[in-house]
């Protein structure tokens, strides 16, 4: 059984992009060949023209579902991994959004509620110099202060003009307004794809609305 099958897409520098879908749709799949981490068995997928892997790790920012960092460290040393694993990391910028996330410095990451956890990824996530970021499912399973201050962390700051977004989840309302491209999957395969105000204005309804009747 194929994940995905017959996608030709394009994500454009500057823009949030919805990757929206039902859970196995087959979003986490393209996030992870994005991002190098799995190959595709047929077709291309590229990064400003690389294939994705160990040429691309300086351009992609990938902050997967699951936890990804050590159970044993502290925020701080969370902070200090991808301050040295990144060139470009900016520690101003970083311990900004740290605070602004109110994140302890010094608290173990096995001590943390999975939405402080969540908020810890997309500081990390939006720490360095990305060309494109990819947020897989950032809102699931947390509680709504944590999904707001993760949208807010998102709008404060994403650097428009200079990367690319992707957002991949199935919470269609929690991200609708920040999105100016979107994808709909459904079972691997593109189901409708385009800019948010002609799909609103085609359907006659929000993207979340169109979500829940076509796809939920």
């Amino acid at each position: 059984m194929l994940a995905l099958r017959d996608l030709n897409l394009s994500i454009k520098r500057g823009f949030i992009t919805g990757l929206l879908g039902p859970n196995g749709s087959g979003k986490s799949t393209f996030m992870r060949l994005a991002a190098g981490q799995s190959r595709p068995t047929r077709g291309e997928i590229y990064v400003k023209n690389v294939r994705p892997g160990v040429k691309t790790k300086g351009l992609v920012s990938y902050s997967p579902e699951e936890k990804h960092l050590y159970p044993w460290m502290k925020v701080e040393e969370g902070v200090e991994l991808y301050r040295n694993f990144f060139p470009s990391f900016n520690e101003e910028k970083t311990w900004s959004m740290i605070e602004f996330m109110k994140l302890p410095r010094d608290r173990y990451i096995s001590d943390l509620s999975r939405g402080m956890a969540a908020r810890l990824k997309i500081a990390l996530s939006l720490s360095w110099g990305a060309e494109l970021i990819l947020l897989d499912e950032p809102l699931s399973g947390i509680d709504p202060a944590s999904r707001e201050k993760i949208i807010e962390g998102i709008l404060m700051d994403y650097r428009k003009g200079e990367s690319a977004m992707v957002i991949s989840t199935h919470m269609v309302g929690e991200i609708e307004p920040l999105l100016n491209q979107v994808i709909f999957l459904r079972e691997g395969e593109v189901f409708l794809e385009g800019e948010p105000d002609r799909l609103r204005e085609g359907y006659g309804h929000s993207l979340d609305q169109i979500f829940r009747r076509e796809l939920a």
